[in-house]
């Protein structure tokens, strides 16, 4: 299982920005006992309080994040070993 949540050393309702930090790590299923480190997602991702990961047949999940400009997005896909 794939948790991802953010972090902010600012503190009251997090606006989107430089701020915030997404982190994401694998845990057993059944346990919640961690599988993996948390790694840091590149900050130049932005997270927003309604995570969406998508999931795809092969095991990976995706989450998107909006672009640079006002018609792009970023995807961030995570794949299993």
């Amino acid at each position: 299982m794939l948790a991802m949540w953010e972090g902010s050393s600012a503190g009251g309702d997090l606006q989107e920005g430089g701020d915030r930090t997404i982190f994401a790590q694998v845990l057993d299923r059944a346990t919640g006992k961690a599988l993996s480190q948390k790694v840091t997602v590149d900050k130049s991702v932005v997270g927003n309080r309604y995570q969406a990961l998508k999931p795809f047949p092969d095991g990976s999940v995706a989450y998107l994040s909006k672009g640079s400009t006002g018609t792009s997005v970023k995807v961030v896909r995570f794949f299993g070993c």
